[in-house]
């Protein structure tokens, strides 16, 4: 009996142990930039897209570190359904953390333009 209860004790630390690290992983990885370039990028999220795929594409522009950290900081935040479609201008040196407050407000790229007196857009 001794032994059966020694067993389950270090099988428990060993689990305690074993979450900790996955949780400082994901937390690493959804915490950190990519890189420190400032240089930004277009990215756009088309309507329709889901958080999968979204995540999905800016680890693949490497935008982001891990797509699986960036949902779960999504849904920790309780933002999983309030990106926005548009464009919007990133870089690697922004966190996810600020990705994902910049897709989640709207802040898409501007564009002006001018129509002369007389046309009209149709």
């Amino acid at each position: 009996m001794a032994i059966l209860k020694k067993t389950l004790n270090i099988a428990g630390a060993g689990l305690v142990v074993l979450i900790l690290f996955i949780t400082g992983l994901v937390y690493s990885q959804a915490t950190r930039p990519v890189s420190l370039d400032p240089k930004p990028t277009v990215f756009e999220i088309e309507k329709g897209m889901t958080l999968k795929r979204i995540a999905q594409t800016l680890g693949e522009r490497q935008l982001i570190h891990s797509p699986s950290a960036f949902r779960l900081l999504a849904y920790f935040k309780n933002k999983q359904s309030q990106i926005h479609a548009g464009e919007f201008e990133l870089s690697p040196s922004m966190t996810p953390g600020e990705i994902l407050q910049r897709v989640t407000s709207g802040q898409t790229i501007l564009y002006t333009g001018t129509i002369p007196e007389g046309y009209r857009l149709t």
